[in-house]
């Protein structure tokens, strides 16, 4: 559990957190999402939140940097509250901690009254685009891209249209499927680790555009190319 979640009441922290999202995973406190600013970070939360509960030895393996430079990164979510130790391996002469995130799944809740919260989430997003172009990049580097048929790997689009709240929900529910088959895909046989990362927002209207009257069918001046 985050520090301070269970002892100070949302309501004086800001917006009131539903009841139904009011879980150990819900990240509120602004000092927890400042520290998910940070790329290595959120590799670190991703890789424990889908393979833990890792060592460090075994989280440097697994996102291919130096041990040596996931400490820091460690004991500051340790701090905040993002992860926690909850045991130990052997590793050589003296055993090593396991950590673990401190629930599944890990939320950001959007806390719209707190500014300061605002501002750090669009950071966050920021850097979740980054990690994302990165992972996209390296696919082709790697060859690892599958572009066509039913087990196509590799997306990126941009869509942009007008929804009804009922389109809407159920844009959320696919959504929601999705990351529910990320989150709870665990490694093994025949598994390849993928990353998926998306942004949806509302936009506001400079000029609402009008819905153009179809003409009658008939003879048209217009040149068509050939």
């Amino acid at each position: 559990m985050p520090p301070d979640t269970s002892t100070t009441p949302p309501s004086r922290r800001g917006a009131e957190i539903p009841p139904d999202m009011a879980a150990p995973g819900l990240i509120t406190e602004p000092r927890q999402i400042r520290a998910l600013v940070s790329p290595v970070r959120q590799e670190i939360a991703d890789a424990l939140h889908s393979a833990g509960p890792l060592s460090i030895s075994q989280l440097a393996n697994m996102l291919g940097r130096p041990a040596d430079a996931l400490y820091f990164h460690i004991r500051l979510m340790e701090r905040v509250g993002l992860l926690s130790r909850v045991g130990e391996v052997p590793t050589g002469r003296r055993a090593g901690a396991l950590y673990d995130v401190i629930a599944r799944p890990l939320r950001i809740y959007y806390d719209t009254a707190r500014p300061t919260v605002g501002r750090a989430i669009i950071k966050v997003s920021g850097s979740m685009m980054r990690l994302a172009h990165r992972d996209f990049a390296r696919a082709f580097k790697d060859g690892l891209v599958k572009p066509e048929g039913e087990h196509r790997n590799t997306w990126s689009g941009r869509a942009k249209g007008w929804v009804t709240p009922d389109e809407l929900a159920e844009i959320n529910r696919c959504w929601k499927r999705v990351l529910g088959i990320l989150q709870d895909a665990r490694p093994r046989e025949g598994a390849q680790l993928h990353a998926a990362t998306f942004v949806m927002t509302p936009v506001r209207e400079k000029t609402r555009a009008k819905a153009m009257p179809r003409k009658a069918a008939g003879p048209s001046r217009r040149k068509e190319s050939s």
